[in-house]
């Protein structure tokens, strides 16, 4: 449980998306429902946006959308054994 405490503590809240964030997403041909996910990652300037949604979103797999990287998890977790 201590570790979880720990982890509990390092989380923040993000930004909520402005309204330029969503429409870059929109403009990335995701259905309604997602584009809030895609904007999210790109105003929190995420690294990577990990997702196994593959009928909405592999058409971006392996993109880079601003400074974020749309991935599948097979692939983010080879990202991460790679950095060890």
């Amino acid at each position: 449980m201590a570790h979880l405490n720990a982890l509990i503590d390092q989380v923040e809240q993000g930004q909520e998306p402005a309204p330029q964030h969503l429409e870059l997403a929109k403009s990335h041909g995701l259905p309604t429902k997602d584009i809030p996910i895609l904007a999210a990652a790109i105003v929190q300037q995420a690294d990577l946006l990990v997702t196994g949604d593959r009928r909405d979103f592999s058409h971006l797999y392996g993109t880079q959308v601003v400074q974020t990287r749309v991935v599948g998890l097979a692939e983010a977790i080879e990202l991460v054994l790679d950095s060890i």
